[in-house]
């Protein structure tokens, strides 16, 4: 199947693209810096025109799948509208113009809000606190519109994504790094508040299982299982032989947070469940950041 992957050169389009790649799939890169991929597309899905670009530039794809997003947080980030908003409407006439035969578009967990539901089903009301998230589930109303016309679209819902290639500013990139180093980890709070965190892989391959499907709709795209803060910190230390404290404090008003999401729906509609446990992903991202600075943690267990 010939795919056009949006965001290619992202975190979660990298691992869709490698993935399906590997998988044998012809896969088409696009972003705003080469992708690295022998078919590619480098534009700025944010500009108008890129729809009329794509078509003259590219052979047509049979499906797209739509990684491509801008991540800022900040209120009134014009990136909201800009590139998740007009950029995904340009992205489905794309797939419009090419009569694609299927569409994956990467939504976040987060356009619920907070959870007030449990566990976390496709079906919790969307509620989203911020101007990205509120971009992401403007989003999934645009493919449902598609699919309304005849486009077969998935909206992927993803907890926090981890593993080779993530970012790495967040707690969980934070406490291996500390703990290969073997500096004490610092927990806000109780440490109690629960994260569901998934896998770039395990995304990639729930991708790849919306392709091979005929189903469409919202699919939570989660780990296993969710993971306190203060136990992931105790997690990164025993899989990294950390022998340094753990310090709580501070206060997390998310503390009463659990982010225990549903997986049902994607076992029972696409066969699919998460391979990667929580470890791999720990051992992943800790090889990247030896390899990134030797120096800084060679005195750290192997």
């Amino acid at each position: 199947m010939r795919v056009l992957v949006t965001g290619a050169g992202g975190v979660l389009g990298g691992a869709i693209a490698r993935h399906l790649a590997a998988a044998g799939h012809e896969v088409v890169g696009h972003g705003r810096r080469p992708t690295g991929l022998a078919d590619e597309l480098v534009a700025d899905l944010a500009t108008p025109g890129f729809a009329a670009l794509a078509a003259a530039r590219l052979a047509p794809c049979e499906a797209v799948v739509h990684a491509a997003a801008s991540l800022d947080l900040s209120p009134h980030a014009p990136g909201a509208s800009l590139t998740n908003g007009l950029g995904t409407q340009q992205v489905l006439e794309t797939a419009a113009r090419w009569r694609s035969h299927a569409f994956v578009y990467l939504s976040s967990i987060g356009v619920i809000g907070v959870p007030r539901e449990h566990p976390v089903r496709e079906e919790h009301p969307a509620a989203p606190l911020t101007d990205y998230h509120a971009s992401k589930l403007y989003g999934e109303h645009l493919v449902a519109v598609a699919s309304r016309k005849g486009l077969r679209g998935v909206s992927l819902r993803v907890t926090s994504p981890v593993g080779p290639g993530m970012r790495r500013d967040g707690i969980f990139a934070t406490f291996v790094g500390r703990a290969l180093r073997s500096e004490p980890l610092f927990v806000a709070g109780r440490g109690t508040r629960r994260q569901n965190y998934v896998d770039v892989r395990d995304v990639a391959r729930q991708v790849e299982a919306c392709l091979a499907s005929g189903a469409s709709g919202i699919f939570n795209a989660a780990g296993a299982e969710a993971v306190s803060n203060l136990d992931l910190a105790r997690e990164c230390q025993e899989r990294l032989g950390s022998t340094a404290g753990i310090a709580l404090g501070g206060d997390d008003e998310q503390d009463h947070l659990s982010w225990d999401v549903s997986m049902e729906k994607a076992e029972r509609c696409l066969a699919f469940r998460p391979r990667y446990a929580r470890g791999a992903s720990i051992d992943a991202l800790a090889r990247e950041l030896r390899e990134e600075s030797p120096s800084t943690v060679e005195h750290a267990p192997r």
